[in-house]
């Protein structure tokens, strides 16, 4: 997501939201930033550098909604692995400055945060990709802590999967377009198949 030093009012509005979720910016460790919480890449994309420095060399640069797990912090960089399996050549860890990340602490309230700002980012397609990342991490955690939540995942399928598009000239919406996956959810017959009445 590109804004070129732009961001749109509603932006204001919703990375406020999310101030709310993320950890203040301070020298050494808060309670939220311990070792193994979860990190997330907003709302552009993250450079993630050798060492704990502005002029340290790029490994490679990551997609705004790519999760990461925290190994340690620091004043300005946190020390980080990425979750996913790494692309071919991609980084698997190093450093990304502390402003381009959200932290969500593991346990109940790291939940609730990831399903609250999740479920508000999902109302705005310019954050749609932010809010299944957030989604889906905290689905996860439900159903590794034995209480999963059908209508988070619920909201997982429909934020991941649907995207309101408005018709012309009428400017509401009016029909939906796979957003993420493009597959069908059950086997069906062909498309030149004739159903008849007897």
């Amino acid at each position: 997501m590109k804004t070129h030093g732009w961001i749109p009012v509603t932006g204001f509005l919703l990375i406020g939201l999310l101030m709310l979720a993320m950890a203040p910016v301070a020298a050494g460790q808060t309670p939220e930033e311990r070792p193994g919480a979860d990190l997330f890449v907003m709302p552009r994309e993250a450079v993630v550098r050798e060492k704990p420095a502005p002029s340290a060399r790029a490994l490679g640069v990551l997609p705004a909604g790519t999760r990461l797990k925290l190994v340690s912090t620091g004043e300005r960089y946190l020390q980080i692995e990425v979750s996913s399996a790494p692309a071919s050549g991609g980084p698997g860890t190093g450093y990304v400055a502390r402003e381009v990340t959200a932290v969500f602490p593991e346990g109940v309230e790291g939940t609730r945060d990831l399903v609250t700002v999740g479920r508000t980012f999902a109302r705005t397609e310019t954050y749609r990709r932010l809010a299944a990342a957030f989604l889906l991490r905290a689905t996860e955690r439900l159903r590794d802590a034995g209480t999963p939540d059908p209508s988070v995942e619920l909201l997982l399928g429909e934020t991941a999967l649907v995207q309101e598009r408005a018709m012309r000239r009428v400017g509401v919406p009016r029909w939906h377009e796979a957003f993420v996956n493009l597959v069908a959810d059950v086997f069906r017959p062909g498309t030149n198949v004739v159903v008849c009445q007897k």
